[in-house]
C-alpha cells in the first residue's frame, strides 16, 4: 500500500562510532556493566559477529549515494513538523494524539525545539547534532543531556540511549541499545534508511536482555514512539504505542495506513462522562444505528480505527436511524460526532463483523 517501506535487497551500514559510547565500553568493566549475566555478553558477541557476516553480504556494493543522501536525523520546530501516535491502555485501543513543537529556545547556547507534555509522558527539549538527536527533559542546563536517535552508528555498535525513568534497567536515565540490522527503505517516495535496535529495558533476569527491539526511521523517528524517551515502554505500564504518520513542512514523511489522519486527535478529547454517555453506536450487518445525544438535531458523523484511519465520513441528521457502513475493519472503532455549532461527543464499540 502507499508509504508502505519496501526493504532492499541489502542491509546497509552507516558511518563510524562518532562522539558515543561505542563497543569498547562494554569490555571496560563499569560496574553497572559488570551486572550484566553470561546471556548478555554471549548476546554482543552474537550480535557483532553477525555485523561482519552483513558486512560481507554486502561487499561490492556502493555506500557513496547513501552517504550522498544524508538526511536530517529528525524534524524540528523549523520544520513544522507534526507526528500521530496510536496508543493502547491495558490492551484496549485508546486512540491517537497529533505532537508538535510549540516554540525554540536556546539552553546552554544551543538552540532547542520546545515540545510539550505528550500524553501518559512528559515533555522535553530537542537539537540535532550532525547525525545525533540529542534531548534535555528540562529546561536547566544543569540537568543531563541524552541521545534520542544516532544515525553514525553501524550494525553491531551500542551506544547509550536515553529513556524514561521506568525503562531505565538501572535508574540512570539511559538504556543500551545495539544495532541489529540496518536496511534501505522506501517509505513515501523517498529512501530512508531504517535501523533496527535491540535494548535493555526493565531488566529482569528471567529475560535475554536484549528481547525488546523498535525501528529507527532516519528523518522520522522511533515507528514505536517518536518521543519515546517521555513515555514508559516497560510491560508493567500497561501502555502500547505506534506511529501512526508523520508530516514535515507540509509534506506526508510516513503513513502507517492510508487515509491516516494526522492533523488531529482521535478519541481523546472526550468532555465529560455524562455527555460521552448520550451517544452511542450500535454496529449491524453494513449499518450502523447512532443513538444521538439529547439536543443533536445535524452535523457530522466520523468514524476511525485506532490508527487514525478514517473510515466513514458523512453528515448526520437526527432523523438518520441509520448509517450505510460496508467494510468497516474489524476491531475497535471510535466514532465522533459534532453538531454545527461544534459541540462534539465521542464513542467506541468493537466491532466483530
Amino acid at each position: 500500500s502507499a508509504g508502505s517501506p519496501t526493504v532492499s535487497h541489502c542491509n546497509m551500514v552507516g558511518g563510524d562510532n562518532g562522539n558515543r559510547d561505542g563497543n569498547s565500553n562494554f569490555d571496560q568493566g563499569e560496574p553497572w556493566r559488570q551486572s550484566f549475566s553470561r546471556v548478555t555478553a554471549r548476546s554482543l558477541c552474537y550480535l557483532r559477529s553477525m555485523r561482519c557476516i552483513r558486512v560481507m553480504m554486502c561487499a561490492g556494493m556502493s555506500l557513496t549515494g547513501l552517504a550522498a543522501n544524508a538526511q536530517q536525523p529528525f524534524p524540528t520546530y523549523a520544520d513544522s513538523a507534526q507526528w500521530s501516535v496510536s496508543m493502547s491502555v491495558m490492551g484496549v485501543p485508546y486512540g491517537t494524539q497529533v505532537i508538535r513543537y510549540t516554540d525554540t529556545t536556546t539552553i546552554c547556547g544551543y538552540l532547542y525545539s520546545v515540545l510539550p507534555d505528550v500524553i501518559f509522558g512528559g515533555g522535553g527539549y530537542f537539537r540535532n547534532e550532525g547525525q545525533r538527536t540529542l534531548f534535555r527533559a528540562s529546561s536547566n542546563c544543569a540537568d543531563p543531556e541524552r541521545v534520542i536517535y544516532d544515525y553514525s552508528l553501524a550494525i553491531g555498535d551500542t551506544a547509550d540511549i536515553g529513556v524514561s525513568a521506568w525503562d531505565s534497567p538501572w535508574g540512570s536515565g539511559t538504556s543500551l541499545f545495539v544495532v541489529d540490522t540496518i536496511e534501505l527503505v522506501m517509505v513515501s517516495g523517498v529512501q530512508r534508511r531504517r535501523f533496527k535496535m535491540t535494548y535493555q529495558s526493565c531488566y529482569d533476569e528471567g529475560f535475554e536482555p536484549f528481547y525488546r527491539f523498535m525501528y529507527w526511521l532516519e528523518g522520522v523517528g522511533s515507528q514505536t514512539h517518536p518521543f519515546f524517551p517521555l513515555v514508559c515502554l516497560c510491560d508493567g505500564c500497561e501502555l502500547m504505542w505506534g506511529l501512526s504518520c508523520c508530516d514535515s513542512s507540509g509534506v506526508a514523511l510516513y503513513r502507517a495506513f492510508p487515509n491516516v489522519n494526522c492533523n488531529e486527535n482521535i478519541g481523546l478529547d472526550e468532555i465529560s462522562d455524562e455527555e460521552q454517555e448520550q451517544f452511542t453506536v450500535i454496529p449491524l450487518s453494513g449499518l450502523l444505528q447512532p443513538h444521538y445525544p439529547t439536543g443533536y438535531t445535524q452535523g457530522t458523523l466520523r468514524v476511525f480505527d485506532v490508527t487514525g484511519r478514517e473510515c466513514v465520513a458523512m453528515r448526520a441528521t437526527r432523523s438518520q436511524s441509520t448509517i450505510p457502513s460496508a467494510n468497516l475493519p474489524r476491531g475497535v472503532l471510535i466514532a465522533i460526532l459534532t453538531d454545527d455549532q461544534g459541540r462534539q461527543w465521542i464513542t467506541r464499540w468493537l466491532n466483530t463483523s
